[in-house]
């Protein structure tokens, strides 16, 4: 499964928005890191994405804790895509 179209290019264009067009990277190779997002895609138009962030510690640690600033990148970014659909 992939990204819905017009999801994906209203995301690109939110993020660009917010980001600038020097770190949106839409080239990024596809893995296996959200397999399961496949079957959600089956049911409903759907968009998976990666939002950096810098901490000391690895994803799946115990101490991992994203920067407040992340977080507000990332609801700033949500709240822009839905307000532009």
């Amino acid at each position: 499964m992939q990204n819905y179209e017009d999801l994906t290019l209203n995301f690109i264009k939110s993020a660009k928005e917010i980001l600038g067009n020097e770190k949106v990277k839409t080239n990024i190779k596809a893995s296996l890191i959200g397999e399961d997002f496949s079957a959600f895609c089956k049911y409903k138009p759907s968009l998976y994405f990666h939002l950096g962030c810098d901490s000391k510690h690895h994803l799946h640690s115990d101490k991992f804790f994203p920067r407040d600033k992340t977080i507000e990148v990332g609801l700033r970014l949500l709240g822009l895509f839905i307000a532009n659909m």
